[in-house]
């Protein structure tokens, strides 16, 4: 079981009672990390995504930066 413990500006992050990470915040990243989760982080191009103002059903129709 995963479980977040939060204490005013703190988070720390739990995997079957263990602590793996805290901080004052948590990225998705840094919890996809710390879970062990394999991750690729890519960029949309700024300009586009304003314009269209959400993301496509399908990571092909997105236009990245």
């Amino acid at each position: 079981m995963i479980v977040l413990v939060r204490g005013e500006d703190w988070v720390g992050l739990y995997k079957e009672g263990n602590l793996l990470t805290e901080n004052h915040s948590l990225s998705i990243d840094e919890v996809l990390t710390a879970l062990g989760i394999e991750h690729d982080v890519l960029w949309a191009d700024d300009e586009w995504l304003n314009e269209r103002g959400w993301l496509p059903n399908k990571l092909t129709n997105v236009v990245l930066q």
